[in-house]
């Protein structure tokens, strides 16, 4: 279920993003496209406006439209996760990084798009944020592991 999830997510704003940037012929509009449901997913009308924190979408974006960044990022977060088993950290660290890869291999402008969908998702993560520093966040579990 949750890799269905991380698809669909990461699917709708690749989608979005890649259909814009053909139907405009611009890079730029397809990942503003991208940011749109981004943001869509984050606070969508239908449910009030509490949607989800956006990371999956966000590595959606990422990887259709600046492929490198998109698996420099994602090779960050499974890092971070295997290391440390902590999924919102994993995601924060691998978000922090995302501007930085742009900054080497991309324009600035998605260099700047990146800067603030880290910063929207640092903002979205607040509450994990607080419980890392308590010690008190839920580390990953995988279903049939145990430790002994």
């Amino acid at each position: 279920l949750a890799i269905l999830t991380l698809i669909l997510d990461a699917g709708k704003a690749a989608f979005v993003a890649l259909l814009f940037k053909y139907l405009t012929n611009s890079e730029i509009i397809g990942i503003l496209s991208g940011v749109a449901a981004i943001l869509g997913h984050n606070y969508p009308i239908f449910l009030k406006f509490k949607g989800g924190k956006g990371v999956a979408s966000t590595l959606g974006l990422m990887l259709a439209m600046t492929p490198l960044v998109g698996v420099l990022t994602a090779l960050t977060w499974l890092f971070m996760a295997f290391t440390f088993k902590y999924s919102s950290l994993s995601a924060l660290t691998a978000l922090a990084l995302a501007p930085i890869y742009a900054i080497l291999f991309e324009t600035p402008i998605v260099s700047l798009i990146y800067i603030l969908l880290t910063i929207l998702s640092f903002y979205r993560h607040k509450d994990n944020i607080k419980r890392i520093l308590k010690g008190e966040e839920s580390k990953i579990k995988i279903k049939g592991s145990s430790k002994k």
